[in-house]
């Protein structure tokens, strides 16, 4: 992820094929971005994203 957008204090969790999303970013299209990416995984069903935008 770190290599397409910079995102602050990120992780991530799977659970079952959900992934789920944690960190915060510059704006809302870095967001949508680490949604794109984490979809793209294999075996990933499901994103959920706790993606905060630093305003």
């Amino acid at each position: 992820m770190q290599r397409v957008v910079e995102v602050h204090d990120f992780s991530c969790s799977i659970d079952d094929g959900t992934v789920t999303l944690r960190g915060q970013v510059e704006s809302r299209d870095d967001a949508m971005m680490c949604i794109v990416v984490a979809r793209s995984v294999p075996g990933v069903e499901s994103i959920v994203s706790d993606i905060k935008v630093l305003v």
